[in-house]
């Protein structure tokens, strides 16, 4: 059984199958895309992984592909101030550990289960 749906959005496909190896390994059910792209409203996702390289363009698309695929995790080396808002964790690049893995476990955990841990 997986544990979540994370959509990964990366244009590297290194990077992409990289991701996609480790979380499938943690039990997600994982899904990857070059660019951004708004799924269909009935499609979600418990998570997504947005590469920093993938957030081109303009930055009202962005911030609403980020609100409309909440919660999302950036990977970078730095933030990206005028996507704090809608972003739920920055991950550093390149990615290390479990750091991912646990950046989506936090950012999925429901409030009541966040807030007795």
């Amino acid at each position: 059984m997986a544990n979540g749906r994370i959509l990964i959005v990366a244009p590297e496909i290194d990077l992409r199958r990289s991701l996609r190896f480790a979380l499938e390994a943690e039990g997600y059910a994982v899904t990857d895309l070059p660019h951004i792209k708004i799924p269909p409203p009935d499609l979600r996702y418990d998570c997504t992984v947005l590469d920093r390289k993938a957030a081109v363009g303009p930055q009202a698309d962005i911030v609403d592909f980020c609100r409309r695929s909440d919660p999302v995790i950036l990977l970078s080396e730095v933030g990206i101030p005028w996507l704090a808002d809608s972003i739920a964790a920055v991950v550093e690049r390149p990615v290390a550990g479990f750091s991912l893995v646990k950046a989506i476990a936090k950012a999925t955990a429901s409030p009541a289960a966040a807030t007795t841990t």
